[in-house]
């Protein structure tokens, strides 16, 4: 997010028009990333816990068993 946070005022700052059009690129790919980092954690995180999420089933992970 932070990446997120900085390119946005130098893209506003920028003289070049391929610069701007870098820069928000770089933006957007960086919350796309952390998006995409966040819902697998939460899906690997789901999945340790037990819950039987449709990617559980699909990478072939075993359900936890509670004694």
């Amino acid at each position: 997010m932070t990446i997120y946070r900085q390119c946005g005022p130098y893209a506003r700052m920028a003289d070049k028009v391929s610069v701007r059009q870098a820069l928000r690129l770089l933006s957007v790919a960086a919350v796309v990333l952390f998006l995409y980092c966040l819902a697998r954690t939460a899906d690997s995180r789901c999945c340790r816990a037990g819950w039987t999420a449709s990617s559980c089933r699909r990478s072939g992970a075993r359900r936890i068993r509670q004694p």
